[in-house]
């Protein structure tokens, strides 16, 4: 028979893991940084090496994204720190394709839905909002119910080649105007080149809103 004596003193007291996690809590509480956010934090493991604190836990924030924080918690009797992730995920409404749509088509309302959804880091690009999305075309192909990743909208062409437009050149509040023949197709924002009518000069501007080309400083 075997007895074991056990000396009460010389058992170390561990410090728990949730005690951790709370003190990293409170951080994420007190500076509120997403109030609508679940929260969700990757508990360290303390047993085997981290020695019971003392002393209070002191905890601050080192790092924050809009999808994730790590806060630090540190203890000053024994010293040690360790540093605790946490993850976010949000409700918000996401537009959605109400059909299916094919690439090149130009996105009208009714073509879209918009739908509370769950999403976080792994989510991937979305839109929020329809206005962001009406009017642009797409360059690939979204299934019903399939999210519209901004990635895939461009600008619609507003100019053509061949077509007579009208050129704007800005020097404070002085603008002088001249008519050109647009020498390739232009989408709202993107760079043309234009045959000025009168000079014969090929200059370039970038699409405006409106139709008409606003001439690029220093490029001709």
């Amino acid at each position: 028979m075997y007895i074991i004596q056990a000396h009460a003193g010389n058992l170390t007291e561990w410090e728990r893991a949730t005690s951790v996690v709370q003190a990293a809590r409170l951080v994420l509480v007190r500076e509120n940084p997403t109030p609508d956010a679940q929260v969700t934090a990757l508990a360290p493991t303390t047993h085997g090496w981290l020695t019971a604190c003392q002393s209070p836990l002191q905890a601050r924030m080192t790092d924050r994204s809009a999808w994730a924080a790590t806060v630090a918690v540190s203890c000053a009797t024994p010293r040690w720190t360790i540093y605790v992730p946490f993850t976010f995920t949000l409700w918000r409404p996401v537009v959605l394709a109400a059909d299916f749509l094919r690439a090149g088509a130009v996105i009208k309302h009714q073509d879209l839905t918009v739908r509370r959804e769950l999403i976080s880091a792994e989510t991937g690009p979305v839109c929020f909002s329809e206005g962001s999305v009406v009017g642009k075309v797409l360059n690939a192909n979204v299934n019903t119910g399939a999210k519209i990743d901004p990635q895939n909208l461009v600008a619609p062409e507003i100019i053509h080649q061949g077509q007579q437009v009208t050129l704007e050149a800005r020097f404070g509040n002085v603008r002088i105007r001249a008519e050109g023949i647009a020498l390739n197709d232009g989408r709202l924002g993107s760079a043309l080149l234009v045959r000025n009518t009168e000079s014969g000069k090929v200059v370039t501007g970038i699409v405006q809103l409106d139709g008409k080309v606003l001439l690029t400083p220093g490029k001709s």
